[in-house]
């Protein structure tokens, strides 16, 4: 690592600790079934419990692709490891 990977390594900690909220990202199974006769899916998710900063989205603010429903959800990449998020993935908080 240089300088300044070891100066500011603990800084995005450090904010969402500070300034984040606390959300549950929740890992969709990765193995699900659906029931044809029931129309249940069985397969269980995986909560985390994590900081998270969320904010609106507007057109201009990122590459004119959003809706005024979306928002922007950041947090660190500590509590997933290695893992990349999902599509079917979700973030709950209150």
């Amino acid at each position: 690592m240089s300088f300044v990977d070891n100066t500011f390594k603990g800084l995005p900690e450090q904010l969402l600790n500070t300034f984040g909220i606390d959300v549950t990202y929740i890992k969709t199974a990765t193995s699900q079934t659906y029931n044809t006769t029931t129309g249940e899916v069985s397969g269980s998710d995986t909560n985390i419990s994590m900081k998270a900063l969320i904010s609106n989205v507007s057109g201009s603010t990122y590459e004119g692709s959003s809706q005024s429903t979306d928002l922007r959800i950041i947090f660190g990449n500590k509590e997933l490891g290695t893992y990349y998020p999902k599509v079917k993935d979700r973030i709950q908080y209150a």
